[in-house]
């Protein structure tokens, strides 16, 4: 009997040996397929960047190395959802985009180094809506093209400054070709809508009116780029009129991406901070956009993403409720244009019968700024998680929209004083922002020197430089700007710098105590840029009432 247990038991024992297989026997452990990507990557079962025309990944073994994409069928339901651009040809050779080695260097350069820099908050339309764009409209690859090649020229020039070699033949050859793609895509957009209805051709007119509004900024011509702008903001006005919500965070037109409407709203943001000329009626309208889906904010926000969508309907609201009350511009641009566009953006006299009573703006403007203070509450959660960590994927994109949030707050709150001292009291307010855009420029991952499209740091480190009357906190957020000229649209921060050093100059003279009094601060002033010499004539009203003088000033730009 125990013999029997015995053997039982090391019969167990052998079976439970031979159900355990060894190290050779192991099967390996199955993975899932790749099923997306070009042909090159899936052959290879690596994971594609699936950059369009071609993979990134394969260009930088060899430009014929990529195979192209296989032709993928759109379910109806996926395509009723969003409407994208056909994909290319399954037979159509990734090599024919490029009809030069130029070209291929330059769609390298935007895709690696220039697009992911031109926008803070998404890289949907910069890094992928416009890609898909450029494989079905050639026109659009000269965009691409072009943008590359205008980038390449200011690496160039700005390497020959710090005495790296590089003559200045390199910059004009780049420039060059850049201009000749910009003229194939100027003409190439002008045969599309021509031969396209208006209704067809609104998503690739957009698109184009962005890539000229970025080629112009790029080129140092801020006026042609906000008269675009303007034209541009037309343009999505007519296409809201279809739909009186569809500029509100989740809807827009079957065939119009969502992104491209937001890059749209942050565009209007740039305008009418700057060079708005919209009527006053305009204003009225898209002060009190998207009333429902602000009151119906969250407590909490879930993401980033969607505390982004927010902040930006946000920040539009409450800048267009400015922009509809501005009876006086604190400062007023004009880029030497001949005709007397500028001038329109400034209330006249019958305008100003079309504001509201006195009681009732303080009214709305104490509402808007209870909604900036409710994002914020909002969005604190999120922005504790990310703060301290420099290595978070939404990092520098939860630092900028604190930093914007900032903005809009001090913005609001030098919208209809009284008096220069009533800035005063948001001290705490401007120290934030310059810590926080402090913390932005030294993060590790954020690159200096590059161009943006997008409102970044340039335009809220004005609001301290001008505002700001703490001479140590002024002098660092001038510094900000000053210790790496870099730029974004039309904004550039040395010549930021260059304004906001006089205007401290011209509020600093005379005044022996560090408190710098009524009757010294600027109240406003005026900058009237010769775009063709590259002079600047500012012209500043310093004090109050009948003492209040004019202080004239020029600053040089014509070697930057």
């Amino acid at each position: 009997m125990a013999d029997t247990i015995a053997m039982s038991d090391e019969a167990r024992i052998n079976a439970n040996k031979s159900k355990r297989p060894g190290p050779a026997e192991r099967k390996r452990v199955k993975t899932s397929k790749v099923r997306t990507g070009c042909r090159t990557c899936k052959s290879r079962r690596v994971k594609c960047d699936e950059a369009r025309p071609a993979c990134l990944r394969c260009l930088r073994i060899g430009k014929d190395y990529c195979k192209g994409y296989e032709y993928t069928n759109i379910s109806r339901h996926s395509a009723q959802k969003r409407i994208l651009l056909p994909l290319a040809p399954q037979n159509d050779p990734i090599i024919q985009r490029f009809n030069s080695q130029d070209e291929l260097s330059s769609f390298r350069l935007y895709c690696e180094k220039v697009a992911p820099k031109l926008s803070f908050n998404t890289d949907s339309v910069w890094q992928k809506l416009l890609l898909q764009a450029g494989q079905e409209n050639e026109f659009i690859r000269n965009a691409i093209f072009a943008i590359g090649g205008f980038s390449q020229r200011s690496r160039l020039s700005a390497s020959r400054g710090s005495g790296e070699g590089y003559t200045g033949v390199d910059s004009v050859k780049f420039e060059k070709a850049a201009l000749a793609q910009y003229g194939k895509f100027l003409e190439g957009t002008k045969r599309y809508i021509s031969r396209t209805s208006k209704e067809e051709g609104r998503r690739v007119a957009m698109i184009s009116c962005l890539l000229v509004i970025c080629i112009e900024n790029m080129q140092y011509r801020p006026h042609n780029a906000l008269l675009h702008a303007q034209q541009g903001l037309k343009l999505v006005e007519e296409i809201t009129d279809d739909d009186s919500d569809i500029r509100q965070v989740s809807n827009a037109p079957e065939a119009i991406e969502v992104e491209l409407m937001q890059q749209f709203g942050r565009l209007d943001l740039q305008v009418v901070g700057c060079y708005d000329v919209q009527p006053k009626e305009v204003h009225y309208k898209l002060k009190n956009e998207g009333n429902i889906k602000i009151r119906n904010m969250p407590e909490t926000f879930q993401n980033v993403d969607e505390a982004c969508l927010y902040l930006d309907l946000v920040m539009r609201r409450t800048f267009h409720f400015m922009a509809y009350t501005n009876s006086d511009h604190k400062v007023q641009f004009n880029f030497g244009l001949e005709d007397d566009i500028f001038q329109k953006s400034f209330c006249s006299r019958e305008e100003t019968d079309l504001l509201p009573a006195p009681h009732d703006v303080h009214v709305e403007q104490a509402r808007y700024t209870a909604e900036v203070l409710r994002w914020n509450q909002a969005f604190e959660p999120l922005f504790a998680d990310v703060l301290w960590n420099p290595h978070h994927p939404d990092s520098i994109r939860a630092l900028m929209m604190k930093v914007h949030s900032l903005t809009t707050t001090l913005s609001l709150a030098d919208h209809l004083k009284k008096s220069e001292l009533q800035i005063d009291n948001f001290l705490p307010e401007m120290e934030s922002l310059v810590y926080f855009s402090k913390k932005l420029l030294e993060h590790p991952h954020y690159v200096r020197g590059e161009f943006a499209f997008d409102m970044g740091l340039i335009y809220p480190l004005i609001i301290p430089t001008l505002n700001c009357r703490d001479r140590k906190l002024r002098r660092e957020a001038i510094d900000l700007l000053a210790v790496k000229p870099w730029r974004e649209a039309h904004w550039d921060s040395g010549h930021a710098a260059d304004v906001a050093r006089l205007v401290m100059q011209v509020e600093e003279e005379g005044v022996e105590t560090d408190f710098i009094p009524e009757w010294a601060r600027v109240r406003s002033f005026s900058i009237d840029i010769k775009m063709e010499t590259g002079i600047a004539h500012l012209t500043c009203l310093r004090g109050v009432g009948d003492s209040a003088v004019r202080v004239k000033g020029v600053l040089d730009w014509s070697s930057t």
